[in-house]
């Protein structure tokens, strides 16, 4: 294959992926290797950054082993927020600190109080606060229990930002995911707030500059382009979190544009032209400029499916046959309802104290009540967040476009159409944010002068239709699930606090 040929690489919470497109769109090749979460302590969520390079680095060998001569730029998408503190040398002084990691649950409520409260947190950064949406309080907490690591630390960065330094030498931070740092006004998107900056204590010099997620953050450097066997000089765009990237890739721009992300997490976004933001969401700069993206954002959505295989029926040999248990039981679970909060929750109620529960159990209830319950809980999600979208930005969408390793679960995907009553666009690749970020090299090198000339992703593989009869129920049921946080929050905090304190 002749170039130009163009190399995105996503990293995720579960697998790293890399992807080389030819400059009209087509998927050229793709390679994935796994990534491992690290869980060492309650409430704890980290990655080995060194690990993470080391598998990266034996990917990329695989891919210039093929394309090396005509591969012209490097894209990149991550997971976000991972928080990483790297020292003089680029190195990293600490695993990084996934999202998914609540640990630092007081110091951010310590930076909100000096802020002024959690509406001034939201006016000052368009989000509400939790460790997921603000890093001041993970880098406060480094900073307080972890002391011999803080003074090591030369510039506070993230995933993107690592890599992109390890290949070029040069650190940048971009918006998307600054948007996610507590001390980033994303209605104003160009550079670090003074004033959070000084009520959070941090040195703005621990800090990159800010900059477009395809701006050339460098070119591949001699020691990198020797140990890859890539050419030497290849533009490297900054790059973007993985969810951006995947709504780049599939070319939301229009105000009121939506797609829904399933995977480990589950993320409904909507598309803004104008920074109307909601409290219920996760909001964020898009990479297009003058562009928000909103994410209604579920910690474990695809997470739950290998929790129950893992943990609650490990007699069952995958998920596949899980699923084939379900579908014995009927709509409604036969009267049992799941909260999906198997790590906090982030929308709609951001907190990282509540916890998951089956509600509704009797003599009756089978293993395969207690299954269906579990994807419906999951899909009861996700209905909450949609129902708020459409009343907060009137969005009325003839069908939903659905990417994410979460696709390959028929059983969701039709419970999700049945209970939105929406049809289903399933795109059945794993590389959509891969695609983004390949796409965001092309811009870097030039490839792509403007983001009309960009390939966006416009192929389905299949639908998934809903029945009309199962949405009826689905009603009834949703809105007992609705009422049930609410009228449990403090008993599952009180939950929550006696498990920390016992450990």
């Amino acid at each position: 294959m002749k170039g130009p040929l163009l190399l995105g690489i996503d990293i995720g919470t579960s697998k790293i992926k890399i992807c080389v497109i030819s400059s009209n769109g087509k998927i050229v090749d793709k390679i994935s290797g796994d990534v491992k979460i690290s869980k060492p302590q309650p409430l704890y969520a980290e990655l080995d950054i060194e690990d993470i390079m080391n598998s990266l680095i034996s990917s990329l060998k695989c891919i210039a082993s093929k394309y090396s001569l005509y591969i012209e730029s490097i894209g990149l998408s991550v997971t976000s927020p991972t928080v990483i503190l790297i020292d003089n040398n680029m190195d990293p002084v600490r695993p990084g600190i996934l999202y998914l990691d609540n640990r630092s649950v007081k110091e951010v409520q310590t930076y909100v109080d000096e802020i002024g409260g959690e509406e001034k947190f939201f006016l000052k950064t368009g989000n509400l606060p939790s460790p997921s949406t603000c890093v001041v309080g993970a880098i406060n907490w480094i900073r307080k229990y972890e002391p011999k690591n803080w003074e090591k630390t030369n510039k506070i960065c993230f995933l993107n930002s690592y890599v992109a330094a390890k290949l070029t030498g040069k650190i940048g931070v971009e918006p998307t995911i600054a948007s996610f740092s507590g001390l980033f006004d994303i209605r104003n998107p160009t550079n670090w707030d003074n004033d959070l900056l000084e009520i959070s204590g941090i040195d703005k010099s621990k800090l990159p500059g800010i900059f477009p997620s395809y701006y050339k953050i460098g070119e591949l450097n001699g020691e990198m382009s020797q140990i890859l066997g890539l050419k030497e000089g290849i533009p490297v765009a900054l790059g973007s979190s993985d969810t951006a990237a995947a709504a780049f890739a599939l070319g939301l721009s229009e105000n009121g544009d939506i797609f829904e992300s399933f995977g480990t997490s589950g993320v409904f976004t909507v598309c803004l032209d104008k920074p109307d933001f909601s409290k219920a969401f996760m909001n964020r700069c898009h990479i297009i400029p003058n562009r928000w993206l909103c994410h209604g954002a579920m910690s474990t959505a695809g997470a739950t499916f290998s929790w129950l295989l893992n943990n609650i029926f490990p007699e069952e040999e995958s998920i596949e046959a899980l699923e084939r248990k379900a579908l014995s039981s009927s709509p409604g679970a036969n009267g049992v309802i799941f909260l999906p909060y198997l790590s906090g929750e982030r929308s709609p109620i951001f907190d990282s104290l509540a916890r998951a529960v089956f509600i509704g159990m009797s003599l009756e209830t089978r293993k395969e009540d207690l299954v269906r319950a579990a994807y419906e809980g999951v899909a009861y999600g996700i209905k909450q967040i949609y129902s708020i979208a459409r009343e907060k930005w009137n969005i009325k969408p003839d069908s939903i476009k659905c990417v994410g390793g979460g696709t390959k679960s028929l059983l969701a995907l039709q419970i999700k159409a049945d209970m939105l009553g929406t049809k289903y666009d399933i795109i059945s690749s794993d590389y959509i944010s891969c695609y983004g970020a390949a796409l965001m090299g092309g811009i870097a090198t030039g490839i792509y002068k403007n983001f009309s000339e960009i390939p966006y992703w416009k192929e389905s593989s299949y639908e998934i239709y809903p029945n009309v009869s199962n949405y009826e129920i689905y009603e009834r049921y949703f809105n007992v699930y609705r009422k049930i946080y609410p009228h449990i929050k403090e008993i599952l905090h009180d939950l929550a606090n006696v498990s920390i304190k016992k450990l």
